[in-house]
């Protein structure tokens, strides 16, 4: 082919591109080769991590005598197809944190629908333990069609018109899911009963050593706290949830790799091994200070986008919303705690624990790469399309102002009737 002078420039920048992408390749490669080197993949002889992790408190910040107390937390749960998770560590650790902090300080709230596996067999034996530690519990089992009929009626919120069909969305429901688990948390309100935080955990692996060192993240000071929660393990391990996690400024992850985000107040924190300062989090388990919740005139509660934001193929995680909504996220602070890391699997949570020193160097140098690819090729995490639909949407009318915008992404979910969620493509 002919180089002409018009094309010659943009042949070579093309060429130079590439040379880049093959470095960057390379490099990769080379880093990942010699993390398995130093880090060989490694799996814990048992599931059981309780047993790996016993109640010694040699993980925490603090000596259990020194910490601050805690007085009553109510911990709350939405499970499905979790058999696994259930027994492999999380059905123990909730019985061991119920035991640490008193079972009459301690009441468990687990709502379930629609499992296909063994989750309701789990979930009755954990009945049986928490009633034989003393626990106050409430465990949910339903079908996820009576769920999403009691939930969402058709003639009202949460729902999307999808190429001329209406289709329930599937943010709405969670959010309401979670409200329903807070059930029996306003009916101890009425009745004159109080905690002093609310827990959530998700379907994550991690150890009641773990949920007490969040509990008292910040010296138990805080609106919200959340870990760090991971999904694939190798080579290295990837943050997961980014859908709710904001930094300091508002702004969406630089990188799921460490030091995830972009300058600022969160990655200085990060990096210093200090709680981090966020707008917004969850990651599968998050603790909160509880008045907002027991409010009597105005209770805090989880909530979605409107329906009409949503027409845009805009969406915003309930568990992001809730930041913004809570009255005491701005002078209490949200915190994330590195000290917390939890994974959706045993081999996930191994992963981040399985060496003295976090992160790992082979971690670190990753991390530092992918953010330098990030930084090049997106130097601003959150798309320009998501703010351009938001300015459209909230044109229409006065009454168009969504409090979290930070949270919103480009996306748009529903539900089908038997609770399978997928995401709807632009057209």
């Amino acid at each position: 082919m002919l180089i002409t002078p018009t094309s010659a420039p943009a042949t070579v920048r093309a060429f130079h591109c590439f040379l880049r992408w093959r470095a960057f390749q390379a490099a990769l490669a080379i880093l990942i080769f010699l993390n398995l080197l130093a880090f060989p993949p490694h799996r814990t002889a048992t599931t059981d991590l309780e047993k790996v992790r016993p109640e010694t408190f040699s993980n925490l910040s603090f000596t259990a005598e020194a910490a601050p107390k805690i007085s009553r937390v109510f911990i709350a749960s939405l499970l499905k197809d979790n058999e696994d998770i259930l027994e492999g560590g999380w059905s123990e650790a909730v019985v061991n944190l119920t035991r640490a902090l008193g079972p009459e300080n301690v009441w468990v709230s687990i709502h379930e629908s629609g499992s296909r596996d063994g989750t309701k067999k789990q979930l009755q034996l954990l009945d049986l333990r928490l009633s034989e530690v003393g626990a106050g519990h409430e465990i949910n089992m339903a079908d996820v069609g009576e769920d999403m009929n009691k939930i969402i009626p058709q003639n009202g919120p949460g729902w999307i018109t999808v190429e001329g069909r209406r289709k329930m969305r599937r943010i709405p429901f969670l959010a309401e899911l979670r409200n329903m688990n807070l059930g029996h948390l306003a009916a101890l309100t009425a009745k004159g009963v109080f905690f002093d935080k609310i827990l959530f955990l998700n379907d994550i692996i991690f150890t009641s050593d773990d949920a007490l060192e969040l509990l008292h993240t910040h010296h138990g000071d805080y609106a919200a706290a959340c870990g760090f929660d991971y999904s694939r393990p190798y080579p290295t391990p990837a943050f997961y949830d980014q859908f709710a996690t904001r930094d300091s400024y508002g702004q969406e992850l630089m990188s799921l790799y460490h030091p995830y985000f972009a300058e600022g107040r969160s990655r200085d924190a990060l990096v210093g091994g200090s709680p981090v300062p966020v707008k917004s989090c969850w990651s599968g388990i998050a603790a909160f200070d509880a008045s907002p919740f027991q409010d009597p005139a105005h209770p805090l509660r989880f909530r979605a986008v409107d329906d009409s934001l949503a027409e845009y193929h805009l969406e915003a995680s309930e568990c992001c919303l809730i930041h913004y909504d809570n009255p005491l996220s701005e002078s209490k602070g949200v915190w994330m705690n590195p000290k917390v890391r939890v994974g959706y699997n045993n081999v996930r949570y191994d992963a981040v624990h399985r060496s003295a020193r976090w992160p790992s160097i082979a971690e670190t140098a990753i991390g530092r790469l992918t953010d330098l690819w990030a930084r090049i090729s997106h130097p601003k995490p959150r798309p320009e399309l998501v703010d351009q639909r938001y300015e459209e949407w909230s044109q229409e009318s006065i009454i168009n102002v969504e409090a979290g915008a930070d949270c919103l992404v480009n996306k748009m979910m529903v539900v089908s009737e038997k609770g399978q969620w997928s995401e709807v493509k632009e057209r």
